[in-house]
């Protein structure tokens, strides 16, 4: 999902002097790492999540865990410690500790810190370990978080003090959940699920559910039945006390993406890979409806007060909302902008507001008018490049959208949009002109003073790689995995000439300082820049 080979981190800006720095936001202050004076961007979203009482939203980024008030939407806290990207954040049921997690167990150390929310002071790190976290759930009552890891354990830990309680072995839970009453854990286990007394640590059932491995496990809110889908693309219930089997769901072949229980229990949402997403009645085991999409819809989930469910929509940022009673399509809202996939959704815990994520925004909807309400934005994927204008004074940064950053307030100035990921800036000397090359095989030259674009420049038949301007200011050139360098007029746009010989993909260009000679160098199989191949005089540019 991420992009292997570039940074995903924020612009931070480091000095050897000690001075003093005006912050425009002070709170992060704190957290800059040694010798930085400032930082540009808030990192990726990955995920994030309601306090239980609506009033704090966290957020899970490249460099930490971020804390807003979601009646102001300003950042209340920036939680820094972990090693790793932070993957994962959820509260505890009574909103006071947060847990987060980092690390995929294999290339790092899974990380999961246990914090004190009001405070945004570390409470205890439980894991940190070479071991995969497979699933983490609180108690219903936050006394217990119980965590599952590839080592084929259990483990309990108190979810105030982060004391460890007990641990479970031999069992490689996939998925866990805590029955409505505290007083079970069950767990996924490939095939199988089991069962055991909180209170005593006893495994009090164990039994064969799926033909292939349990992928999601989720009670019914009244905690009387267990519904389980599996990779043999079943969806059954069970009797929650007794484990017998009660009913399945399948439809077709078609994989199973997400189930989700309404508020009442009496209806089971499933969506399936081929569009469909489907009602049943969790009593009886009849079909209620078939709602079809013509994109892929990839997750369910209902609102807490019970009135409508949402389900996203493929990847251009759609989310559907429905009467949850009558399964009817009540109205659908839309990310803009560049990147509009959703990688995450969460209702508010009263219902009324649908949260929604591209990794780089977070948008807010009411439920009831499908009006925007707001929108956090400053977040990015991938910092590809970062140069600065002329003057020094502001700083140009890329991943899908290109950030013009002031630099003495640090503040997001503008942004350019384009209709692909920006592969390549640069500024001309004279500062009024930003070339922009894309993956989409263009490249954009944007006026500075009238903040628009005033040519768009054609005839790579693969992405640009690279941009530079003579120092001059009367060329760019281009260059581009179709191995060619293009030189072009940056005032008329006119193309002037097509510099072909590389046998690879052009790197990087450099012109010399008196303009006459331009330098390039080709990306090698294991992208490192082998040499410089191709010098060409340009007396006649």
């Amino acid at each position: 999902m991420k992009n292997a080979g570039l940074l995903l981190f924020p612009i931070i800006f480091m000095s050897l002097q000690l001075h003093s720095v005006s912050f425009a936001q002070d709170y992060i202050r704190n957290y800059l790492p040694e010798g930085a004076i400032a930082r540009f961007g808030k990192g990726y979203v990955f995920n994030f999540e309601y306090s239980p009482d609506s009033t704090r939203l966290t957020v899970a980024s490249t460099i930490g865990v971020w804390l807003y008030d979601t009646q102001t939407y300003e950042e209340l806290h920036l939680l820094t410690g972990h090693t790793d990207y932070v993957t994962g954040v959820f509260f505890s049921p009574d909103g006071k500790t947060l847990v987060s997690q980092s690390g995929d167990g294999e290339w790092s150390p899974a990380e999961t810190k246990l914090w004190n929310v009001p405070s945004g002071e570390l409470i205890a790190t439980l894991i940190d370990q070479k071991i995969k976290i497979n699933d983490i759930v609180f108690s219903p009552d936050g006394g217990t978080l119980a965590i599952a890891s590839s080592d084929n354990t259990i483990r309990l830990w108190n979810g105030v003090t982060g004391e460890p309680k007990a641990t479970f072995t031999e069992h490689g839970c996939k998925v866990l959940k805590f029955s409505p009453d505290g007083s079970r854990l069950v767990g996924g286990s490939g095939e199988v699920i089991r069962f055991w007394n909180i209170a005593t640590g006893e495994l009090q059932l164990t039994f064969a559910a799926h033909a292939n491995s349990i992928d999601a496990l989720q009670y019914s809110p009244d905690g009387k039945i267990l519904a389980s889908h599996g990779g043999d693309n079943n969806v059954c219930l069970w009797d929650a006390d007794t484990g017998e089997f009660l009913r399945n769901f399948r439809e077709d072949t078609s994989e199973i993406s997400s189930i989700d229980f309404s508020s009442d229990g009496k209806t089971l949402a499933v969506v399936n890979s081929d569009g469909t997403l489907i009602l049943w009645n969790s009593q009886t085991g009849e079909k209620i409806k078939t709602i079809t999409s013509e994109t892929k819809l990839n997750f369910v989930e209902h609102s807490p007060d019970g009135n409508t469910f949402a389900c996203d929509e493929g990847e251009d940022g759609t989310m559907l909302l429905f009467d949850a009673k009558a399964g009817e399509l009540l109205r659908t809202v839309k990310m803009s902008g560049i990147r509009t996939s959703v990688n995450d959704f969460r209702y508010s815990p009263d219902g009324s507001t649908l949260a929604v994520s591209n990794g780089f925004d977070i948008y807010f909807w009411d439920v009831n008018s499908g009006e925007l309400q707001n929108t956090i934005t400053g977040y990015s994927e991938v910092v590809g490049d970062v140069i600065y204008s002329p003057d020094e004074k502001t700083l140009v940064s890329f991943d899908y959208i290109v950030r013009i950053w002031d630099i003495e307030n640090h503040k997001l100035q503008r942004t350019i949009e384009t209709n692909s990921h920006v592969s390549a800036i640069a500024y001309s000397p004279d500062g009024q002109t930003i070339g922009i090359g894309t993956y989409d095989n263009t490249i954009l030259l944007w006026d500075v003073s009238q903040w628009d674009n005033r040519a768009t420049l054609k005839g790579h038949t693969e992405g640009v790689t690279s941009v530079v301007f003579s120092p001059d200011g009367q060329t760019l050139a281009s260059g581009s995995w179709d191995r060619t360098i293009r030189l072009w007029n940056q005032r008329t746009g006119e193309l002037l000439n097509t510099l072909t010989g590389h046998k690879e993909g052009v790197h990087d260009m450099v012109f010399s300082p008196n303009g006459i000679t331009l330098a390039s160098g080709r990306l090698g199989r294991n992208n490192s820049l082998l040499e410089c191949i191709h010098r060409q005089t340009f007396k006649n540019y």
